[in-house]
């Protein structure tokens, strides 16, 4: 899509789409059917010769010679000889895709970007996984929100796209989303300081390295057509194996955790929490980072506090569940966690109008300046011929 509004919208529909997923867990299947052509060699193309006509058929039969000289042409007068025979809109359209190809990250280079974002990813969620045992999931939640902080401050020290860098709006912007989800989740905030100490350091840890993991990934791919998404959550799946299957023999050996093979029931849930839960919103999440930004996307993850809250008021026959719905502390934490999420949307759309513009102006003024350096030379050189013309007489 070449429209930047309609990139970042649909980038915001995606990034929704992936919160509505996290929180329902519902189950989406996807098949699709494939048509296969083949060819009976018992069917005739119609242009052979019937024998089983009369003999007392007097129409003249014309046979086709089946030999045909085939001409192979060099692959780039193949692909002229091709473009020429397409239309206007068609012929534009072959070369964008062309193009595009030529960007697209290829194996090797994907698999080099797997293999260094995926221990970043898997340590993120493996602390995320930990810290949810000492710590109440609302407040982890909260502490996850501090993504989009961590990832605003570590684009201060990577190539990040111009949408991902640091500013002091976008600054103010997110320290005042994650004010509001802390608001939002007073009520249920039950916890003691000793618990607090290990849940909040190993979900903060968690944030920071899921930011590391999406900087580092945004200073790779900055738009959405140079990564084959499906291929690299692929590679980071098979990475990840390979990397952290010793730590299951260190925490068996250790006694830790003891290992055991899931039964049948354990190990349909782990495969349904891993495909819906974990790898679909994964992979729309990640296409709608890379239509909006990184700040958009990690900061649409604390919107998921308030939507779980009001998905609880409307389908729990709980009646605390209802209470905690209409308390004044949800919407005066939900005010500022809205506002916030589109302000930053307007601030990402505008900074893309602007430099459209600006670059606009620039390549005017450049082309302007050239003109009037062109007549100064004219003119300075008019002055030299009439001052040497005054002296010689």
């Amino acid at each position: 899509m070449h429209n930047l509004s309609q990139r970042l919208t649909l980038g915001l529909l995606l990034l929704l789409l992936a919160d509505i997923i996290w929180i329902v867990s519902s189950k989406f299947t996807n098949s699709s059917v494939s048509y296969v052509p083949i060819k009976n060699p018992s069917m005739t193309s119609g242009t052979e010769s019937d024998d089983s006509g009369t003999a007392k058929s007097n129409n003249k039969v014309v046979r086709f010679n089946k030999v045909a000289e085939v001409r192979h042409l060099s692959e780039t007068e193949a692909k002229e000889a091709l473009m020429a025979r397409l239309s206007y809109s068609a012929t534009l359209r072959a070369r964008e895709i062309c193009r595009l190809s030529r960007q697209l990250l290829n194996l090797h280079q994907t698999a080099k970007l797997a293999f260094t974002v995926a221990p970043l990813w898997g340590v993120a969620n493996l602390l995320h996984q930990v810290s949810m045992v000492y710590m109440e999931h609302t407040l982890v939640s909260v502490v996850m929100s501090t993504t989009s902080f961590f990832t605003l401050l570590l684009s201060l020290f990577f190539v990040t796209p111009s949408t991902d860098r640091f500013t002091v709006a976008k600054l103010i912007t997110v320290l005042f989303s994650i004010t509001g989800n802390v608001i939002i989740t007073l009520p249920d905030s039950h916890f003691s300081f000793s618990e607090i100490n290990i849940g909040f350091a190993l979900s903060l840890c968690s944030a920071v390295f899921y930011a590391l993991n999406i900087v580092t990934l945004r200073s790779w791919v900055d738009h959405e057509d140079k990564l084959d998404i499906i291929l690299y959550f692929g590679l980071i799946g098979l990475f990840n194996v390979l990397m952290f299957w010793p730590l299951f023999i260190f925490l068996h050996y250790f006694e830790l955790e003891t290992f055991e093979w899931p039964n049948k029931q354990q190990a349909m849930s782990l495969i349904i929490n891993g495909v819906v839960k974990a790898t679909l919103p994964e992979v729309i999440w990640l296409w709608g980072c890379l239509l909006t930004s990184s700040i958009i996307a990690t900061m649409s993850i604390g919107l998921t506090i308030p939507m779980s809250i009001i998905l609880r008021g409307i389908s729990s026959q709980n009646i605390s569940d209802h209470e905690r719905f209409s308390l004044p502390s949800f919407y005066l934490g939900l005010v500022p966690t809205t506002v916030s999420y589109f302000f930053l949307i307007w601030l990402t759309h505008q900074y893309n109008y602007n430099q459209n513009e600006y670059n606009c102006l620039s390549h005017c003024q450049r082309k302007k300046l050239i003109r009037l350096r062109d007549g100064d030379a004219e003119q300075a050189e008019s002055l030299i011929q009439i001052h040497e013309t005054d002296k010689e007489v």
